[in-house]
């Protein structure tokens, strides 16, 4: 016989799960397209700065950092980082620093 409280209590427990695991998708989803909205939004600077010439203002390191952005627009700020050799801290620094300098120049 089975006992109508384990039943009850599976349904609960399979209602957190679906719900935990919607809330990961969801945040995931939300995660993806602030991601996709800074890149464009980096790259557009970039190409800005490109076309004007003042892209050979940049430090080197600054150049390097923006050419792998454009080359990897899908590419997170970890993967940056790694494609760089350099800190996730350091490529979030570096694209902070061109986005300044571009609205400073």
């Amino acid at each position: 016989m089975a006992n109508p409280d384990l039943t009850k209590c599976d349904r609960i427990i399979m209602g957190i799960i679906r719900n935990n695991a919607n809330r990961a998708a969801n945040c995931d989803s939300g995660n993806i397209a602030k991601q996709v909205k800074a890149a464009s939004f980096q790259i557009g600077l970039i190409q800005d700065l490109k076309a004007d010439g003042r892209f050979r203002k940049l430090s080197p390191k600054l150049q390097e950092t923006a050419n792998a952005r454009v080359e990897n627009p899908d590419a997170t700020y970890e993967e940056l980082a790694h494609i760089l050799h350099i800190t996730k801290s350091g490529v979030v620094n570096r694209l902070r620093k061109i986005i300044q300098l571009h609205n400073a120049l």
